[in-house]
């Protein structure tokens, strides 16, 4: 490697470090007036990949979902808006929570809006499901 793409490597380090900071400041204070109310008793899932990961996921997911039921627990899924209506087709018995992924790293109106709903879900447990 070069200096010049050492450089590059180091200031993409460097810049992603500095989003992490301000991205935890501004989340922070977007939920600073909402507190958490857990409950046990509801479980989120979550999976906020595309189409293709989908369909790979969807038969864990229903194994899961079952496993949950059958323990008594509610299910939040929490998935990316794209599947938004393929999701709730597949899953009736499951509240559906849909993320803008895109919005959510850019816009910041959208990512406030979004922890504001996941934060009042309630959810006591979460499993983030992404390969199976």
């Amino acid at each position: 490697m070069n200096k010049r793409q050492l450089f590059k490597l180091g200031w993409r380090g460097v810049k992603r470090s500095i989003e992490w900071v301000f991205y935890w400041i501004f989340d922070s204070a977007v939920l600073v007036s909402q507190r958490p109310k857990p409950d046990t008793n509801i479980t989120a899932i979550v999976h906020i990949k595309l189409l293709g990961d989908y369909v790979l996921w969807w038969p864990y997911a229903i194994d899961l979902i079952r496993y949950l039921h059958n323990k008594r627990q509610d299910v939040v899924l929490v998935v990316n808006r794209a599947l938004l209506p393929l999701v709730t087709l597949h899953f009736p018995e499951c509240r559906v929570i849909g993320i803008d992924c895109r919005g959510f790293k850019q816009n910041l109106r959208i990512r406030a809006k979004s922890l504001r709903e996941l934060r009042q879900s309630g959810v006591g447990h979460t499993y983030h499901t992404a390969y199976p």
